[in-house]
């Protein structure tokens, strides 16, 4: 008996492609990145000691420089046994937090956390209102960023975020903050006897913005001959030992918007790795 062999015949059929599941010779479904993970801050200081209870601390989540997360001081405390959960806020237009989770894409964050220590006084410093007066400024305090006492408690952390994320606080990966200080010697011309204002942030930041949320804010003025330094004013920065964009900026033309054009800008890295001094000259600025 014969068997006939007939040609397949091919007629006017689209091409396509169909990725197939080598196991179950099913069509694969595309992975995509989430943009809707959460990021839990979980505080344990009950290693720490009494210093570290009922105190307030605050957190800022930045990716690629840009602040995408904020928990303030306010409302943000450590029980009397050292504990706090809360999942991390996102921010607005503006980088003030809002009431609402952060929904974070896949990627590297970096979370700075800093807490007040025993009972010194801390100032914070929040977005807005900082390098434009004229904004309002976020409400409910802001980043813990100085203090009048011996030092601050904060830490640094990358945490990558492939899913709902958690990141871990405690006395094991906080430490005391380092001093570190601005000090200017910029000569008797137009940078002297000027308000200036210099700002430590994510080393990832690019620029700086009216609505930048510093990590540290220093503030002060420039004498006859030129010479500041931020040290003496009543509190004292101690930001976590990493390294840090800073942008210091000389109020010439308008001392209410330190962005207008006519003022003096320096930026450069400042890597704080203990007790420290950025020094500046007028070779450093330029006008915006």
């Amino acid at each position: 008996m014969k068997h006939l062999i007939l040609p397949l015949l091919f007629v006017g059929c689209a091409q396509s492609t169909i990725v197939l599941d080598p196991t179950t010779n099913k069509a694969v479904t595309p992975t995509v990145p989430s943009t809707q993970n959460t990021l839990t801050l979980n505080v344990d200081m009950s290693l720490a000691g009494s210093s570290l209870f009922s105190k307030p601390f605050s957190a800022l989540v930045f990716l690629n420089g840009a602040l995408v997360a904020a928990q303030y001081n306010s409302g943000a405390t450590t029980d009397g046994a050292g504990l706090a959960t809360f999942v991390m806020n996102g921010v607005d237009t503006n980088n003030c937090p809002t009431a609402t989770p952060a929904a974070l894409a896949f990627g590297t964050y970096q979370v700075y956390y800093a807490m007040q220590y025993a009972a010194e006084t801390v100032t914070t410093v929040a977005a807005g209102k900082l390098v434009d007066t004229s904004l309002v400024a976020c409400s409910a305090n802001g980043f813990i960023q100085s203090s009048s006492g011996a030092h601050l408690y904060n830490s640094v952390s990358n945490i990558v975020v492939s899913g709902n994320a958690t990141v871990n606080i405690n006395s094991t990966t906080t430490v005391p903050g380092s001093q570190h200080t601005f000090s200017l010697s910029v000569g008797n011309g137009i940078l002297a006897s000027k308000p200036f204002r210099c700002y430590l942030t994510d080393s990832n930041t690019t620029a700086i913005a009216a609505t930048l949320q510093p990590l540290a804010l220093y503030t002060g003025s420039t004498d006859a001959s030129g010479l500041a330094t931020t040290t003496g004013n009543g509190v004292t920065n101690f930001p976590v030992a990493t390294s840090y964009k800073y942008y210091c900026l000389i109020g010439v033309a308008s001392a209410t918007n330190f962005l207008a054009t006519g003022n003096y800008e320096a930026t450069g890295v400042a890597t704080v790795t203990g007790y420290a001094t950025t020094t500046l000259t007028a070779a450093n600025f330029t006008a915006l």
